[in-house]
């Protein structure tokens, strides 16, 4: 019985090494840029940014530009992230903040 573990144990470690080596497993890394409150602009001003995070200590010039992003981009963050809570608003859930009755829209369908 032990022998038969052994031999089994072989065998499973060969053909481990050999499809580590003929098909690597892969690994995917998700990157934590990923909020909802995300938007195509606002990821195509922080690489911007970042681009000129790179060259800034090259001129006074591309420092200045790295500061006038910098500030962009963390306007831009305020207001996708009030833009975002905007659409989360929603009569019910005001009044449990609140503790307010709820006052429904006049166009509000439940």
């Amino acid at each position: 019985m032990n022998g038969e573990d052994t031999g089994f144990s072989e065998f499973n470690g060969i053909v481990e090494t050999v499809l580590n080596e003929l098909m690597p497993i892969k690994k995917k890394y998700v990157r934590a840029n990923g909020g909802p409150f995300m938007i195509k602009a606002l990821r195509k001003a922080i690489c911007t940014r970042t681009d000129l995070c790179i060259r800034c200590n090259k001129s006074q010039e591309n420092w200045n530009a790295f500061k006038k992003q910098l500030n962009r981009c963390a306007k831009m963050l305020r207001q996708a992230k009030i833009n975002y809570n905007k659409t989360l608003d929603h009569p019910i859930l005001l009044c449990l903040v609140l503790s307010q009755p709820p006052e429904y829209p006049q166009n509000y369908v439940s």
